[in-house]
């Protein structure tokens, strides 16, 4: 017999597939009450995010439409192999001062 090798794992960035994932998840968590609306403040939801800017008023709606344009800063999120760069804590904090690319 031959000795026993482990899986080879190749890791994929899931690129714009997580954009449904992320809505369906949220939808899930609505229809159950843990997000009371889609309309409501992220900072709400996400006491970490406290921008003093318009960006502030940011609800899941804009985030999940993509109108808040603020800057993606790509960079930061991910590595080659798609291994965080980051824990979400530090993600956030940046996320209270990324630049806004467009009037919100």
């Amino acid at each position: 017999t031959k000795p026993y090798t482990p899986l080879r794992c190749t890791t994929f960035v899931l690129g714009s597939l997580t954009k449904s994932l992320t809505a369906a998840l949220v939808a899930s968590l609505h229809d159950v009450g843990i997000i009371p609306s889609w309309d409501a403040p992220l900072k709400t939801l996400l006491p970490e995010f406290h921008r003093e800017d318009i960006y502030g008023e940011i609800t899941l709606t804009d985030l999940l439409t993509y109108r808040t344009d603020l800057a993606s800063l790509d960079s930061l999120w991910l590595a080659s192999n798609n291994v965080p760069y980051l824990p979400r804590s530090e993600v956030v904090r940046i996320l209270n001062y990324a630049p806004g690319i467009q009037p919100f």
